[in-house]
């Protein structure tokens, strides 16, 4: 309800004011990121996307950390204030 949609605002509204990707921004922009958005809790081990899915989201993990793996050898771990999948919404291609 009401108290949750609060608790969101907030979290996200820290989010934008303590991540690096987004120091310069104007107010106005941020505020049209933080409507266009929603935050989605995802559990250990769910994959959030496959190498070649055709989606549009991009992702910017508020809390936790995630591990983007092409294979068992090349992986990265991205951490609170990160973002992933911009790439291939800003280029319009499949997923990297």
């Amino acid at each position: 309800g009401h108290l949750e949609s609060l608790k969101s605002q907030i979290i996200v509204n820290q989010y934008f004011h303590s991540s690096k990707h987004f120091l310069h921004l104007r107010r106005s922009t941020i505020e049209r990121l933080e409507r266009a958005g929603h935050i989605q809790s995802i559990g250990s081990g769910v994959t959030i996307f496959k190498q070649g899915d055709i989606e549009d989201g991009i992702y910017f993990i508020v809390r936790g950390s995630i591990k983007t793996e092409v294979s068992k050898d090349h992986f990265s771990i991205l951490n609170q204030g990160d973002i992933f999948g911009e790439i291939s919404v800003l280029a319009r291609i499949p997923r990297t």
